[in-house]
C-alpha cells in the first residue's frame, strides 16, 4: 500500500513540471475576456494544479503534519529529537 502512494505521488510531480507551460497558458486564457464563455471553461477544466502533491514523511510515508525542513513527520520528528539524533535541534524531553 506504501509503495502505491509514494509512486502516484512521484507520478504527480512529475506531471506538474511537465504540464507547467500548459497549466500557464490555460490560466491566461481563462482569465481572457475576448474568448467565448465556452472556452473560458474548457480552459479552466483543463487546469492540473501542484495541490495534488503531497508532501511525505521519508520514514513512514505519513502524508499529515510534515516538517518541511527535516521531511519528518510530527511523530517521528519528536521522537527522533528525543533520542538527540537530529541536527540542530535541542534535545527534547517529552512527558507522557
Amino acid at each position: 500500500m506504501k509503495g502505491k502512494r509514494i509512486t502516484k505521488d512521484l507520478l504527480n510531480r512529475v506531471q506538474v513540471v511537465k504540464n507547467y507551460r500548459k497549466n500557464l497558458l490555460n490560466k491566461a486564457l481563462s482569465s481572457n475576456e475576448f474568448l467565448s464563455q465556452s472556452q473560458r471553461l474548457n480552459a479552466i477544466k483543463n487546469l492540473k494544479g501542484i495541490t495534488r502533491i503531497r508532501n511525505r514523511c521519508i520514514e513512514t510515508n505519513r502524508a499529515r503534519s510534515i516538517y518541511r525542513t527535516f521531511k519528518l513527520s510530527r511523530c517521528r520528528f519528536h521522537a527522533l529529537a528525543g533520542l538527540g539524533i537530529l541536527p540542530r535541534c535541542a534535545k527534547i524531553f517529552l512527558v507522557i
